[in-house]
């Protein structure tokens, strides 16, 4: 394809020009005019990768171009000083990235060449890839809401208006926007005169605008004023707001005037239990003699139904999928455990091994053998795991109203056991799944599914039934074929000190070749670079994302690894860096980057002693597991002083601000659910 045959391509081809532009820094100095040969230079880097890639029919490998500019932005900040760089000098790099896999996209045929109203030029006047051309980043980052409202125009009929915020970098808004109202039914929003309004003639009979009424009108009755908990990010206010009203006007057409819809429904948290619905917990699940097993039951004698689907033996057996992968499933498990016995790598780095792994293992295999299972084989159905919750996190889904996205997680937690005392030992083993939904509607009725739990009593046949019905949605084989082995999981994380004194927390991800393959701890810098200028160098490249909680810890920074392969940390880690205190932009900074860290947030951060679900990692037999603060909002654990000493206490109450959002996704129309941002943290 021709430059000339795609109005598309050319306007993506002119961000070169914008890269070269003095509008991209702040003044024109020496460090600018440096800063811009760089741009240059990686521009011109990544067309040859993407030219490359389109003969060889693949996507550009931009990482070598990147890592390039990310040594020269380093020692362009050493050379001129820290505020040589003042905005994040990488975002005009983000857009570049976007728009040479579009070039191979197109070239390629990957994607058929976009209309002109796909692409739009922003105020400034620079053309840019448009983010919600591409479903899947937009179902990440899709387009801020600034306000939306509904005007009825009779007959069941309303003008829906949608104002977006100013647009983050290449996000430049289209003069019409395709949103999914439901299950694939499109509905086109147009803006008039490029402005950042966009209306559209909707329907409010539907079935879901009349639940959502209804289900806000219970809920502001059943609420008294002041009650709901006001969040910013993970953090809740002091100060409580009233609830959302019944949206009146669906049953007085009267109203022929704009009303405004709320961008998060205000509901209190008690209208939802969380017992029931969000951190499964009681012992009247956890210990159902139908669908776990303890090999540590009363007496020490085993209890409950060898591999029943909420065992640690089951979870394994459908993540290995053996007729798909070939991979026997005790191989699968002792090649896993045996990760800790040897000495890994991962991103540059090298994990020492915890030898105290093999005592488990060895344990595991004689009791195998007592069972009848071959010499070196384990048995999962007397795996030493203990069941201590099951977890529902649809507040970790994607904006779905674009076309792309997921319906969050579901996960299990279990604790390790010390078979030969029957004892519960500090080791958490977590099975994180992805919920492989991509439509507004299909994510409403799961979390619909869930919210309904609440309705039947704890322990009823009804309610384990619903309960198991919703696991298998995400824990069976097959659930996810796109995936390795068929499996929905998205990552296994553990975090113990039984293996050592030192805790640790290590990441597992299935592997195209059907195993689990230790990986790097997302979102974690390696712990050596805290109160490091090196830490505080790559913030200050990245303030804004960070304090947003929307950036990335990548796996290099200024040519040396930088994402931790392992997180061995002490209960009162927290990450700081030299002039954290220096501006409230670097406070933000340092909070947003230590809570999303994981030995941050299992830390000093949010006072927890390691580990949010059981006491340091264990649950005894017929109790339930115990719940960190920053998950309850207990006092003790809140507010939470901040550890650099300022003036900011922060209250943590995270299963709150989960229940409101349980409701939201549940009730919340497909339309008006565009609004939703998803949490960009990993725990």
């Amino acid at each position: 394809m021709s430059i000339s045959e795609s109005p598309r391509l050319a306007s993506i081809l002119t961000l070169s020009l914008v890269l070269m532009s003095p509008s991209i820094v702040a003044a024109a100095d020496r460090c600018a005019a440096d800063l811009q040969k760089e741009y240059g230079k990686y521009y011109a880097c990544a067309l040859k990768a993407q030219s490359r890639a389109t003969q060889n029919g693949s996507g550009p490998d931009l990482r070598r171009c990147r890592a390039s500019l990310e040594k020269k932005i380093s020692r362009l900040t050493q050379k001129y000083g820290p505020d040589c760089v003042v905005e994040n000098p990488l975002a005009i790099v983000d857009i570049a990235d976007e728009c040479v896999q579009e070039i191979t996209d197109i070239t390629t045929g990957i994607e058929p060449a976009p209309g002109p109203d796909d692409v739009s030029v922003c105020s400034n006047g620079m053309t840019a890839s448009n983010v919600l051309a591409r479903p899947r980043l937009a179902a990440k980052t899709p387009p801020e809401v600034e306000a939306m409202s509904l005007t009825p125009l009779g007959n069941g009929r309303a003008r829906f208006d949608v104002t977006f915020a100013e647009t983050r970098a290449g996000q430049c808004l289209p003069t019409k926007i395709p949103v999914l109202s439901g299950d694939r039914r499109e509905i086109e929003l147009v803006s008039e005169n490029g402005r950042r309004t966009f209306s559209s003639e909707i329907s409010i009979e539907s079935k879901e605008w009349q639940r959502y009424s209804r289900e806000l009108a219970k809920a502001s009755t059943a609420s008294g004023p002041d009650s709901v908990p006001v969040f910013d990010g993970r953090v809740q206010r002091d100060r409580g707001v009233d609830p959302t009203g019944p949206l009146t006007f669906l049953s007085d057409e009267a109203i022929a005037r704009p009303v405004a819809l709320p961008l998060k429904p205000a509901i209190a948290p008690g209208i939802v239990d969380p017992e029931r619905t969000l951190m499964v917990k009681n012992v009247l699940v956890v210990e159902d003699p139908v669908r776990t097993f303890d090999p540590c039951g009363p007496g020490g004698n085993p209890m409950g139904t060898p591999m029943g689907p909420w065992t640690f033996g089951y979870l394994m057996e459908e993540m290995v999928n053996q007729p798909s992968s070939g991979i026997l499933p005790a191989d699968f498990v002792l090649e896993w455990m045996d990760q800790w016995t040897t000495v890994q790598s991962a991103n540059g780095q090298t994990i020492p091994a915890r030898v105290a792994m093999q005592d488990f293992i060895d344990r595991w295999l004689d009791e195998s053998a007592v069972n009848g299972a071959p010499p070196g084989q384990l048995d999962l159905s007397i795996a030493p795991f203990r069941l201590m919750a099951i977890v529902n996190r649809v507040d970790l889904r994607e904006n779905a109203s674009y076309g792309g996205g997921n319906c969050g997680e579901g996960r299990f937690v279990f604790g390790l056991l010390n078979t030969d005392s029957c004892q519960p030992v500090p080791f958490t083993v977590i099975f994180e799944y992805g919920v492989n939904m991509n439509t507004c509607s299909s994510c409403k009725a799961y979390a619909s599914d869930w919210l309904d739990l609440q309705n039947h009593p704890m322990g009823s046949p009804n309610y384990l039934d619903g309960l198991e019905a919703l696991t298998h949605v995400f824990t069976d084989r097959n659930t996810n074929p796109g995936k390795p082995n068929g499996s929905s999981i998205n990552q296994i994380r553990t975090n113990e000190n039984a293996l050592n004194p030192l805790w640790e927390l290590r990441e597992f991800n299935l592997e195209n070749s059907g195993l689990l393959s230790h990986v790097t701890a997302k979102q974690n810098p390696i712990q050596a670079l805290n109160n490091t200028t090196a830490l505080e160098s790559w913030v200050s490249t990245e303030l804004t994302s960070i304090c947003a909680a929307t950036h990335t810890v990548p796996d290099t920074f200024a040519g040396s690894p930088f994402l931790a392969a392992h997180v061995p940390y002490n209960a009162g880690d927290f990450f700081d860096f030299p002039g954290s205190t220096a501006s409230i932009q670097n406070l933000c900074a340092r909070f947003e980057l230590s809570l999303n860290s994981c030995s941050g947030c299992h830390a000093r951060e949010t006072n927890t002693f390691f580990t949010h679900v059981g006491a340091a990692g264990t649950r005894q037999l017929g109790q339930p597991a115990a719940l960190s603060g920053f998950l309850t909002g207990a006092a003790g654990p809140n507010p939470v002083a901040d550890p650099v000493g300022v003036n900011a206490p922060r209250t943590f109450n995270d299963l709150a601000r989960r229940q409101i959002d349980l409701w939201a996704a549940a009730n919340v129309p497909c339309l008006p659910a565009m609004a939703f941002q998803p949490l960009r943290g990993v725990h």
